[in-house]
């Protein structure tokens, strides 16, 4: 109810606010709008509510969760478990003595809602819920953002579609290689078919935003909404020199920043060239330096709150410029496959728009530009080079969407041959990308589907004896308490077991989500000599150096070091078993202060 009441709240806060002469001309919206509008809302819950039914699912074997919601959403339980702790800054989860170096501020409210009301509510739920709040707030979001460059609801209404379901043509082009190799065509249901760029092409992977719906709407929806804003009110400022603009501009840019630093970035990037090239247009320019100035406050107050806080790892450089080899390899392919009909067709509205109406459609020309510039000469270490594309992407999928509105807004107003004709192209363009978006959303509530992929399991099941052992740790130690797994056994399925569903930290661990990882994989090695170790003193000496508390010895450990359980058995004096079942055992060391 909180993030579904936040737009009324602000509404209020905004005319309260509002200078009497208003300083933005955004769109009338009537009631064919709200009509438009509510259709693309409810395209949210149609996507992601089988998807998110089956998240945690209790089976008889266990609870179940599904690739890709063992990464992002498994991650964000991790933050959101670990900032209900009240530590402030928060600590690193994953390395003993370190903060979070991680943007962490768009999971405090749900940090607080479970720190509130954990004995009543899990933390699924609350990410399950917040997530399609986010998710619907988005949508209508992207609906007025739409509107400021499309005239007409029905042209806004398509674009945002198309947007929204309707982008990449990655299953049909595989589909036709598949069958045209004679090849039988049921393997895509075990795939990643929204990443077969990546997989099958060996270039980067733009997720379409039904991706960005399901994993990971606390953060980069928000980001998206609060710095593409910005964009907005610029686009239907009345007098782009007003210093109220510039502060407004100024503090959706530092909000954004705060949600998601490298998209805020990028698109505070084409923000400042748009910015400029207003003012310079309108011989506006020597106003510039002083709106820069008042823009700034905010941000700066923004990066100084983010720094302060730890959001950035200080021990070295993350973003890499230059040409993105990945990025560039097969890229007439990978960008049409990856785009759909939104390609051509917001090209076409970027030249129908600019001979219309220049001075809005100008901005979205500067975001494309930015963006693809990002896409190939911009990379973020141990991302595995995708980083930039799955975030440029995203945006670049909203300005096109924008775009093919703007285009279906001018075929309307043209013959009923071109109607027909533009028509026949947005049926044959939503048919060629429709079976990616539905492969995705099926392949994403698919729980029953427990073969490996690249690497990990497509489905993880939480056995009843796991489950059992997770219980008691979080039920019988300290909130600070530091437990350990080894964390190369347990590689990519299981990275954030004791993080997660235990809700305690590691002395190290391998998190996908942090850079650098440098150091990461130095303090893992560590850890690894402990379950090597032959001798059990020397296992001791090893833990204790790392202020180990309790050290877990599951499935995956048990396989890895056969030998381990034993040796560990065999100096009580040393490791006191706490906790044993079929499924895990656990050691507290002796004289550990938590």
């Amino acid at each position: 109810l909180a993030i579904l009441a936040a737009p009324a709240a602000a509404a209020a806060v905004l005319r309260a606010l509002a200078p009497r002469r208003p300083v933005l001309a955004a769109p009338v919206l009537t009631r064919q709008d709200a009509a438009a509008a509510l259709l693309v809302v409810a395209l949210v819950p149609a996507m992601v509510g089988l998807p998110y039914a089956h998240v945690g699912e209790a089976l008889p074997e266990g609870r179940a969760y599904r690739a890709y919601f063992t990464a992002d959403f498994i991650w964000s339980r991790t933050v959101v478990v670990e900032l209900a702790k009240g530590d402030q800054p928060p600590r690193n989860m994953f390395l003993r003595g370190d903060p979070l170096n991680y943007y962490w501020l768009p999971h405090l409210l749900s940090a607080n809602e479970y720190r509130a009301s954990r004995s009543r509510l899990d933390a699924d739920t609350i990410l399950l819920v917040n997530g399609l709040g986010l998710g619907v707030l988005f949508a209508a979001f992207l609906y007025g953002f739409v509107r400021h460059f499309a005239t007409g609801p029905v042209a806004a209404a398509l674009g945002c579609a198309f947007a929204l379901a309707f982008v990449s043509v990655e299953a049909s082009w595989f589909l036709w290689r598949e069958w045209r190799a004679g090849r039988p065509l049921e393997i895509v249901l075990g795939m990643n078919v929204d990443g077969i760029t990546r997989w099958i092409l060996g270039s980067v992977l733009v997720d379409g935003l039904q991706r960005m719906l399901l994993y990971q709407p606390t953060h980069h929806a928000v980001t998206y909404a609060a710095a593409l804003s910005a964009l907005a009110a610029l686009v239907s400022a009345r007098a782009v020199a007003a210093p109220a603009v510039a502060r407004l501009v100024g503090a959706l840019l530092g909000a954004a920043l705060l949600f998601s630093p490298f998209s805020a970035g990028m698109i505070g990037s084409a923000v400042a060239l748009y910015y400029g090239l207003r003012l310079a247009l309108e011989g506006r320019l020597r106003s510039a330096p002083l709106l820069a100035l008042r823009a700034a406050v905010p941000i700066a107050a923004a990066i100084g709150t983010a720094v302060a806080v730890g959001y950035v790892d200080p021990s070295g450089g993350l973003v890499d410029f230059g040409l993105n080899r990945m990025a560039a390899r097969n890229a007439s392919l990978v960008v049409p496959l990856s785009f759909g009909l939104l390609l051509p067709a917001g090209l076409a509205g970027l030249a129908v728009g600019l001979a219309r109406r220049p001075r809005e459609t100008l901005a979205l020309a500067i975001l494309v530009a930015v963006c693809f510039a990002c896409y190939f000469y911009v990379d973020v270490r141990d991302h595995q080079h995708v980083y930039v594309a799955w975030r440029a992407g995203h945006v670049l999928i909203v300005a096109f969407g924008a775009l093919l509105a703007v285009f279906s807004a001018w075929v309307r107003s043209c013959g009923r041959a071109a109607r027909i004709a533009w028509a026949v192209c947005l049926a044959l363009g939503a048919a060629l990308a429709a079976p990616t978006t539905a492969l995705d959303l099926y392949t994403a509530q698919d729980i029953e589907n427990r073969a490996f992929g690249p690497g990990f399991r497509w489905t993880v099941i939480l056995s009843p004896g796991e489950l059992e052992g997770l219980t008691w740790l979080r039920e019988h130690t300290a909130p600070d308490a530091i437990v350990q797994v080894e964390p190369f056994v347990r590689g990519r399925d299981t990275w954030s077991y004791v993080t997660a569903f235990a809700e305690r930290r590691m002395a190290a661990g391998l998190p996908i989500s942090m850079v650098p990882l440098a150091k990461y994989e130095a303090a893992s090695a560590r850890i690894r000599e402990i379950y090597r170790s032959t001798d059990a003193a020397d296992a001791y000496s090893r833990a204790a150096r790392e202020r180990i508390d309790y050290l877990v010895v599951g499935a995956p450990e048990r396989a890895a070091y056969p030998q381990l359980e034993r040796l560990l058995d065999s100096r009580p004096d040393l490791f006191v078993p706490v906790f044993r079942n079929g499924e895990m055992t656990i050691y507290r060391l002796r004289g550990s202060r938590r």
